[in-house]
């Protein structure tokens, strides 16, 4: 299964800059676990849920793919986990930067080195600079 993240805005496709970024399920799993690592995500639930089953549950959750967090601590990690589009706002991926950013340099260098890092987490750590200086990014399985 492939997963597709894009930007919100197309905006950036003017400036020639990669609008998209798109991984395996089994690649998305290593970036949340390095994300997690750092404290890039959070465990905010977008959406409370009625006492539904089946079908009605599932469209009530992706009728709000804007859903956001008011106070975000990071990405939270169901909307890289739940199946549909979902939306993860510009604040969002802000704050899970901020976090990664406040690691360690050489923890940082480590992972994002050319050499023995891990080349996938460079490209999606530059696609989420750059979504979050647009509308953030929208998501689909």
């Amino acid at each position: 299964m492939t997963v597709h993240f894009h930007l919100t805005r197309s905006a950036a496709a003017a400036d020639g800059q990669d609008c998209q970024f798109d991984t395996t399920a089994l690649g998305l799993n290593s970036l949340r676990e390095t994300m997690r690592g750092f404290g890039m995500l959070t465990d905010y639930q977008p959406l409370l849920w009625p006492d539904l089953d089946g079908p009605e549950r599932r469209r009530l959750f992706q009728e709000d793919p804007d859903s956001a967090d008011p106070n975000p601590g990071g990405i939270p990690d169901s909307k890289l986990t739940r199946p549909g589009r979902w939306r993860i706002s510009a604040a969002e991926i802000t704050a899970a930067l901020a976090t990664y950013d406040a690691a360690p340099a050489e923890v940082r260098l480590a992972v994002e080195d050319p050499d023995d890092g891990y080349p996938a987490w460079v490209r999606w750590i530059a696609f989420l600079r750059l979504a979050a200086g647009h509308d953030g990014i929208a998501r689909r399985t």
